[in-house]
C-alpha cells in the first residue's frame, strides 16, 4: 500500500495543491486513495473531500494520545491502496512553532511513515540542497524519503534533480508545473473553502493530468509502499439522541472525528443549512453549530425574514453565548424574580429563562418577537405553558399589571377584557378540558368501529424517538418508517450504521411491526447531495428509481434491513414503483442480499416480507399484477397518491382546490387497490395526510380499509372518529 506524510520545509510551499494532484492522480490509476490531515485544520480536507468525495480525517498529536492516533489512521486507511497525510506549516513547526510536538515530522514518527518533502525552488538551487541536508540531520530518524519539486518548470526540474539527488542523497520522485489556471484562491484564514471556487473540479482535473505526467509512479511506490494497516472494527450503540448539525457555507468547519465519537456514543446526525433550510430537521433534541464563515453571509443571514432557523434560533444561540461568557467571566447570572403567578409580556425570551423561575409562576406567555417553534416555546409547550408570538412592539408599551386574556389557540391576547370576554374565556377552557379528557379516554377503549368492525392504527415515523412516543398515543405498530431521514448531506451510511438505525427503531417499537420504506430521496429532501436538479423531481428518479441506479446504496440498504428484521418484526416497501418490472428489479436485488448474507454468515432474517408502497396510478390499476409476482402487502402513499392523479402539487397553495385526496377518482383508484388485495389475501394499509383528517378517514374506512397510519399527534382523534362510525 503507497502511504506517506507530505509536508514542507515551510508554508506555502503548496502542499494543499501537491495533496490534491496526488490523490486525484492516485484515484485516476484505481488506487482508492484516502486522506488525512495533520492537526487542527478544517479547510484543507474540504479539498480532499473535493477530489475523493469520501471524508477526510484529521490526525491531532495534540488532542489525541499517539495511540489514538495510530487507531484512527488504521481505522480509516484499511481497504485502500494508498494513503496521504497532509502535514502543516513547516515540517518541524509544532506547538506554538518552537517544538516538534504535534508537528508533521512528530506525526511521521508516530506513523513510521515515509515523509515526502513538497519543495518550491523559487529563487535558489544549490541552497536547497543545503537546507535539506539541514532538515534531515535536525531529527533522528528523519523519515524523509524523498523531494516533490513544485511549481517547477520541467528544464529546471532536469538541472536540480540530479545536483539535489547528488548533495543530498534523497531521490526526487518528480515536479508539478507551474499552473496558475489551477490555483486555489486565499483569504484572511487561509485558502478558501473548496465549496467557494466554482470551478475547482477543472482544477483538480489539471493537477491530477500534471502529477501523472510529472511524477516517476514506480520509484514513489518504491520509497512509500507499507503493508496496509488491519481493519478495526468500529460498532455503533443504538442511537440515544437525534442531533442537528449545521453544514453550509457559513457553518462548515466539523472534524469527522468529532462526528464520528458522537455517532460512537448514541447519537443520529441530521446535517441542515441554517442558510437555506426553512427548519431543524424534525425530532432534533440537540444542535451543533460548527464554526466557518459566518461573517461572510452576516448580511444574508440577518436579512433572511422567510428563514425560520434564523428566526427560532437567534435567541438560542444568544442564550448560549451570555451563558458561557458569564461563566468564563465568573458572572452571576440574573434571574426572573416572581413571587406569584403571572403571564410574561417580553420581547424575547431565553430557554433558560423558564428553567430558571419556579414551576407553577408562569401562567403564559407573550412575545413580541420570536417564534412558536424557537426553543423558549417547545420547553414551554413541554411544561404546559400556553403562549403566543409576534405580538409586536407595541403591545409591550402599556401591559405591564394590566389583566389580559391569552388564548394561544387562536393566537390572540385581550387587554382588559370585559365580563363577555371573561365569560367566553372560561367557557373555552372548561371545553377544551372536556376534550382532552375525552381524547386520553379513547387509549383504553378498543380499536372497533360502531358496527363492531375491527380496525389497526399504526403511526408514520422518522426514527425511533417518535416511535416510542407513536407507541405511548396508542399506536399498534410503524406503518411508514421514512428511512431518508437518517441519512445524511455528503455522508451515505454504511451498512452497519443503517442497522442499528433499524434496530433502534424496532426496539422503540416493542414487539409491533415497524414497516420501512426504502430511499425515497426527492420525497423526504434529504441526502441533498444523491440527487440532482429535475433528475429527483416528483416526475423524476425518486422512490425505487433512483434505488435501481444506484444498486451498491440499495444492496447495503436491504442488507442492513434483512439483518435489522432478524432482531423484530420488519416489513420493507419500495416507493414509486410503478410497474411490475420496478417490483421484479427490485426483488432481484433482494435474492442477490440473500445470497451475500448467507455467504458471509452473518445473522439476517431471510422471510422478510416485502411490499409496494403504492403512490402512482399506474401501479394502482395494475395492483393484481404484484401480488401474482411475489408482493406481500399494499400501502397506499395518499400524499403522492392524490398530486399524480389530479396533476397537481400538494406545496401549491393557488391549486389547493385541485388536490383531494378523497375524490371520486382517488375512491375508485383505492377501491381497486383493497379489492386486488382482498383476492390475494395480503393486508393493505393507507397512509398520509390525509388519513390524519377524520373525514378523510372515515371515507377511507368505508371504502374497505381497515388499517390506517398517520402522524403519531392525530392517532387518538381519528380513532374516535373511526369507533364513532360504521364501517358499512
Amino acid at each position: 500500500m503507497l502511504q506517506l506524510v507530505l509536508a514542507a520545509p515551510r508554508s506555502d510551499s503548496g502542499k494543499t495543491t501537491a495533496a490534491c494532484a496526488l490523490l486525484a492522480a492516485m484515484q485516476a490509476r484505481g488506487l482508492a486513495p484516502c486522506a488525512f490531515k495533520s492537526g487542527p485544520d478544517y479547510i484543507d480536507p474540504m479539498f480532499h473531500r473535493a477530489v475523493l468525495g469520501v471524508e477526510s480525517h484529521n490526525l491531532d498529536l495534540f488532542f489525541s494520545k499517539p495511540e489514538t492516533v495510530r487507531e484512527l489512521y488504521a481505522r480509516h486507511a484499511a481497504g485502500h491502496g494508498a494513503a496521504v497525510v497532509e502535514g502543516a506549516m513547516g515540517y518541524y513547526d509544532g506547538l506554538g512553532g518552537v517544538a516538534d510536538t504535534a508537528s508533521a515530522w512528530h506525526l511521521a514518527d508516530t506513523l513510521n511513515l515515509p515523509a515526502l518533502l513538497v519543495v518550491r525552488p523559487k529563487g535558489a538551487s544549490l541552497t536547497l540542497a543545503a537546507e535539506l541536508r539541514g532538515l534531515m540531520a535536525f531529527r533522528t530518524p528523519h523519515h524523509i524519503a524523498g523531494i516533490l519539486l513544485n511549481d517547477c518548470k520541467e528544464s529546471l526540474y532536469k538541472m536540480l534533480r540530479p545536483m539535489l539527488e547528488k548533495e543530498t542523497g534523497l531521490p526526487v520522485v518528480g515536479y508539478l508545473p507551474p499552473l496558475p489556471e489551477a490555483a486555489i484562491e486565499s483569504r484572511h484564514l487561509g485558502l478558501k473553502t473548496a465549496a467557494e471556487i466554482t470551478d475547482l473540479q477543472r482544477k483538480i482535473a489539471l493537477l491530477a493530468d500534471a502529477a501523472q505526467r510529472g511524477i516517476d509512479w514506480a520509484l514513489l511506490e518504491k520509497l512509500c509502499g507499507r503493508p496496509a494497516p488491519a481493519a478495526i472494527p468500529q460498532n455503533f450503540p443504538a442511537t440515544r439522541v437525534r442531533i442537528a448539525v449545521a453544514q453550509d457555507a457559513a457553518f462548515c468547519f466539523t472534524y469527522a472525528e468529532t462526528l464520528e465519537a458522537l455517532r460512537e456514543n448514541g447519537a443520529e446526525l441530521c446535517f441542515f443549512s441554517p442558510l437555506t433550510d426553512a427548519a431543524l430537521p424534525e425530532n432534533s433534541g440537540g444542535l451543533y453549530l460548527p464554526g466557518g464563515y459566518p461573517e461572510l453571509y452576516a448580511a444574508q443571514l440577518a436579512a433572511m425574514k422567510d428563514n425560520a432557523y434564523m428566526q427560532l434560533r437567534s435567541v438560542d444561540i444568544l442564550d448560549v453565548t451570555q451563558r458561557i461568557t458569564n461563566i468564563l467571566c465568573h458572572r452571576l447570572r440574573s434571574w426572573l424574580a416572581l413571587d406569584h403567578p403571572v403571564i410574561i409580556a417580553s420581547d424575547l425570551l431565553m430557554p433558560t429563562d423558564l428553567f430558571s423561575i419556579p414551576q407553577g409562576r408562569i401562567l403564559g406567555l407573550i412575545t413580541a418577537e420570536g417564534s412558536g417553534q424557537s426553543h423558549a416555546a417547545i420547553i414551554a409547550r413541554s411544561l404546559n405553558i400556553p403562549g403566543i408570538t409576534q405580538v409586536g412592539e407595541d403591545f409591550l408599551k402599556d401591559c405591564d399589571g394590566r389583566e389580559v386574556i391569552l388564548n394561544a389557540t387562536e393566537g390572540e391576547c385581550i387587554l382588559d377584557p370585559d365580563a363577555a370576554a371573561r365569560q367566553s374565556a372560561i367557557t373555552c377552557i372548561c371545553e377544551m378540558q372536556r376534550q382532552n379528557e375525552e381524547l386520553n379516554a379513547q387509549l383504553e377503549l378498543p380499536n372497533r368501529t360502531r358496527d363492531g368492525e375491527e380496525f389497526e392504527l399504526l403511526a408514520n415515523c422518522f426514527g425511533p424517538e417518535d416511535v416510542g412516543t407513536a407507541m405511548e398515543s396508542g399506536a399498534s405498530g410503524v406503518g411508514l418508517l421514512r428511512s431518508s431521514y437518517m441519512m445524511m448531506p455528503g455522508h451515505a451510511m454504511d451498512e452497519q450504521e443503517q442497522y442499528l438505525f433499524y434496530t433502534s427503531c424496532l426496539a422503540a417499537a416493542r414487539g409491533r411491526t415497524v414497516t420501512v420504506r426504502t430511499f425515497d430521496f426527492g420525497a423526504d429532501r434529504t441526502m441533498a447531495d444523491a440527487y440532482q436538479g429535475v433528475q429527483s423531481s416528483k416526475l423524476g428518479l425518486r422512490g425505487i428509481r433512483s434505488s435501481l441506479r444506484n444498486l451498491p446504496q440499495m444492496a447495503v440498504q436491504i442488507c442492513a434491513l434483512m439483518r435489522a428484521a432478524a432482531k423484530g418484526p420488519l416489513r420493507v416497501m419500495f416507493p414509486m414503483v410503478t410497474d411490475i418490472e420496478d417490483w421484479d428489479s427490485a426483488m432481484q436485488v433482494v435474492d442477490h442480499c440473500r445470497r451475500k448474507l448467507t455467504e458471509r454468515g452473518v445473522e439476517f432474517e431471510p422471510d422478510v416480507p416485502f411490499g409496494v408502497m403504492l403512490s402512482v396510478p399506474a401501479a394502482c390499476l395494475t395492483a393484481e399484477d404484484f401480488t401474482v409476482h411475489g408482493c406481500r402487502f399494499f400501502v397506499i402513499g395518499t400524499n403522492d397518491l392524490t398530486q399524480y392523479t389530479h396533476a397537481v402539487s400538494r406545496e401549491l397553495a393557488i391549486a389547493e382546490h385541485y388536490y383531494r385526496p378523497a375524490s371520486p377518482a382517488m375512491k375508485k383508484l383505492i377501491a381497486m387497490v383493497v379489492d386486488a388485495a382482498r383476492k390475494a389475501d395480503i393486508p393493505v394499509t393507507i397512509c398520509g395526510l390525509a388519513v390524519g383528517n377524520a373525514v378523510n378517514a372515515t371515507q377511507y374506512l368505508r371504502l374497505g380499509l381497515r388499517s390506517f397510519s398517520m402522524s403519531p399527534q392525530n392517532l387518538l382523534t381519528i380513532k374516535k372518529a373511526l369507533r364513532d362510525a360504521d364501517a358499512e
